[in-house]
């Protein structure tokens, strides 16, 4: 780590990085990671296409057309690689069940594989080039979001959107077999596109700022490529994108060492269909339910608690529509001790808000925020009619180490997520091409096809 009065030229040590990227030289786990994060990304987009949430982002790329150069995945239309990035960007995040990086407190693989997908397929590049460019993408959004830290998040920026955009360029460019010095232009360029608020998380808003970094990487790759210029120190610099988002950026001469941590070895997946804040609150209420004296009738009171960070996340305690049950404590803890399938996107409706059991649960819970608890850890308390408590505690941050255990686990979320889209034999056969490192026209031809 680098002293906080040196500042390292963040722009050019990420460029190098990108154009360092080789599928062939990298840690296996760190090409697994890739893989998962390949997956569980196609198959939130390809359900998120398929809501009709998305409708508008969809009408939109049907009035732009544009050459075919790649997949509106899940419907079977095509778009320019700009539109596309734009649409699967979005759907990606549409469910709030795309993975998160807890230290940028954000999404980081919603934009940049989305730039990257729209690119390979553009391209044509293999598998093994989709994948570097997706690893490259990701984990640049990663090192970036560690760098920047919370305070980004707290003053009402988006990480996945405004630190995914450079992720996207990146990815863009190693997608479409760029070299360092068009990389760096484009980071440059990235940093004049970098956008999006977290107020706009519950409007269309919110899905487009994180489509529209995608489709800004796609568009900057391109830009660089036809000999635009841009800052070349555009993170870095007085004024530029990370002091304009925080007092104290965490300066890392490591940011663009290939030999580094990878940070998305530590991304989290979800399996729970809401908020990263809310993940930990089900789990401990799910381990309630399961105990064999738990009875939901005799509870007087639920007490959770959680940090003030979660608390600021999970803000709201009624929920009056399924997405706003994705950012409810409440709820989340409800739908864990009513037994409720939260994996299923289909939880987070106004039909599960307005069952009897989940409002008389959710009427007793009050959620206190306190310094003392882990930034991802809640407690849930349950006290009964005679006064008794008993407390389950659980970690959003408690990843699973397990490669294969975590693969398997991944694949059967993709199968409920995509088979009521594409039918089950071709979300099988999609799970087979990202283990098999198939092209992105090999995957988009899967992913674009209904069931008959």
């Amino acid at each position: 780590m680098a002293p906080q009065d040196h500042v390292p030229p963040i722009t050019a040590l990420l460029a190098g990085f990108a154009g360092g990227i080789r599928l062939n030289s990298l840690d296996p786990k760190v090409v697994a990671a890739g893989q998962r994060c390949l997956l569980d990304w196609l198959g939130c987009v390809i359900a998120g296409n398929a809501d009709p949430f998305q409708r508008p982002l969809l009408e939109y790329a049907r009035k732009c057309g544009g050459a075919p150069e790649a997949s509106l995945l899940g419907t079977g239309e095509p778009g320019g690689a700009e539109i596309a990035a734009l649409i699967n960007g979005s759907a990606a995040h549409l469910h709030d069940y795309d993975d998160t990086y807890l230290r940028m407190y954000g999404h980081p693989s919603a934009a940049p594989i989305a730039a990257a997908f729209a690119a390979a397929e553009r391209s044509g590049c293999d598998g093994s080039d989709l994948l570097a460019a997706v690893i490259g993408g990701v984990e640049i959004t990663c090192r970036l979001g560690r760098m920047l830290g919370y305070e980004a998040y707290q003053h009402g920026f988006t990480p996945a959107s405004q630190t995914g955009v450079f992720g996207a360029a990146a990815a863009a460019c190693i997608a479409a077999g760029m070299p360092e010095d068009h990389i760096h232009t484009a980071l440059g360029l990235a940093g004049a596109m970098a956008s999006g608020l977290h107020c706009n998380g519950m409007y269309s808003a919110g899905l487009v700022q994180i489509g529209a970094a995608a489709a800004s990487g796609v568009r900057c790759a391109d830009l660089a490529q036809f000999g635009a210029s841009a800052n070349p120190s555009v993170i870095e610099c007085r004024s530029g994108y990370a002091q304009s988002r925080t007092q104290a950026p965490i300066w890392d001469d490591t940011i663009g060492d290939q030999n580094a941590h990878y940070e998305m070895l530590d991304i989290m997946f979800k399996f729970h269909a809401a908020c990263g804040g809310a993940q930990a609150a089900i789990a401990a209420s799910a381990a309630h339910a399961a105990r064999p004296s738990f009875d939901s009738d005799a509870l007087s009171a639920i007490d959770v608690v959680v940090s003030p960070g979660v608390k600021r996340l999970c803000r709201i305690h009624t929920p009056r529509s399924g997405a706003e049950a994705k950012l409810s404590l409440p709820f989340a803890v409800a739908a864990g001790l009513a037994g409720i399938d939260t994996s299923s996107i289909a939880a987070y409706s106004e039909h599960s808000i307005d069952l009897p059991v989940i409002r008389r649960l959710m009427a007793m819970t009050e959620v206190r925020a306190s310094d003392d608890i882990p930034e991802w850890e809640t407690s849930v308390t349950l006290r009964d009619r005679s006064g008794r408590a008993v407390t389950e505690e659980a970690r959003a941050d408690s990843l699973e180490r397990d490669d294969a255990k975590l693969w398997r686990m991944l694949a059967d979320k993709f199968g409920k997520l995509v088979g009521p889209v594409i039918g089950d034999e071709r979300a099988g056969k999609i799970i087979d091409a990202v283990a098999q490192r198939r092209s992105a026209r090999e995957i988009a031809v899967l992913a674009c096809t209904r069931p008959a």
